[in-house]
């Protein structure tokens, strides 16, 4: 192993995760930045996994098999507690980093009132290579605790954070969740400490069959409403009603997908906090074969 405390370590969590994983790694080993360990918890995969990752061999890779397998957050939080660095990143094995991500996230952390940077990412449709820019613009604010709310943007694997201020929680990850467990953290985060975001996109985020289902969508509604009932207290009222919509608008997308035009149309016509602006009415009249073909995540 190589004895030098490296400057970040990059957490990889991985469950069965052999279909993309060569290509997450070489993102890694292709970082123009050099002083980095990879924490790879291997989440009892069955697959490939094991052996595709232990092909490369480079010292700066280390490898820990999970004693029984867990959910995602706890995982997470299992290898963040060997990490070394001063600076945690984040890579799932689907994900793909541009070779100067380190570097060019790493220069922001000279500003010591900085706790976290992320930056703006493609999205790599995985069945038709298409890409396309997640967002035209990200917002530029040293708090974005409304506007996360109202359209989460931070993307994990986009984020590196000092390790310092992640050990400020009194939980990094909250480990009840599946879906929304990187919102969480992060709006925790906005109260402690500065962020910097970068408009370039730095990474490719990879949609598949997987994170765009159904059963994810309803997964992660059902988790924002416990969000916001656990933590009205803590929110202004702007910041109250930016979730409320965030919801009622999941709920509408989801239903509408979903071909429950009942729930669809009760949440147009009875929510007060669903907004029928230009793009909520595209997606209530195009037929649904045509939106799943055009919509993206």
């Amino acid at each position: 192993m190589n004895k030098k405390k490296p400057e970040v370590s990059i957490i990889v969590n991985c469950h069965n995760g052999e279909r993309f994983l060569k290509d997450a790694i070489k993102s890694i080993l292709f970082q123009s930045f050099k002083n980095w360990e990879v924490i790879f918890w291997d989440n009892k995969s069955d697959d490939k996994s094991k052996k595709i990752f232990q092909t490369f061999k480079d010292s700066r890779l280390r490898y820990f098999y999970a004693k029984i397998k867990t959910p995602l957050y706890k995982a997470r939080n299992l290898a963040i507690q060997k990490a070394r660095g001063k600076f945690i990143a984040f890579l799932d094995t689907d994900d793909i980093w541009i070779k100067n991500k380190l570097q060019t996230q790493i220069n922001y952390f000279h500003d010591k009132n900085v706790g976290l940077v992320y930056s703006n990412f493609w999205l790599l449709k995985d069945n038709t290579k298409k890409i396309k820019l997640f967002k035209k613009f990200i917002t530029n604010k040293n708090s974005v605790n409304k506007s996360m709310l109202v359209d989460y943007e931070i993307g994990i694997l986009t984020v590196m954070i000092r390790k310092k201020t992640l050990l400020l929680m009194n939980k990094i990850f909250e480990e009840k969740f599946s879906h929304i467990g990187d919102m969480d953290l992060m709006w925790r985060i906005t109260k402690i400490c500065k962020f910097k975001s970068i408009q370039k996109p730095l990474a490719y985020y990879r949609i598949h069959e997987n994170n765009l289902s159904n059963i994810n969508r309803d997964k992660e509604i059902a988790e924002l409403k416990v969000w916001v009932n656990e933590n009205k207290k803590k929110l202004s009222v702007d910041e109250l009603n930016a979730t409320y919509s965030k919801v009622a608008n999941k709920i509408f997308l989801s239903s509408k997908l979903q071909s429950r035009y009942f729930m669809c149309f009760n949440i147009v016509f009875n929510s007060k906090y669903f907004n029928l602006d230009i793009k909520n009415l595209i997606i209530l009249i195009t037929p649904n074969l045509i939106l799943k073909k055009l919509v993206w995540f």
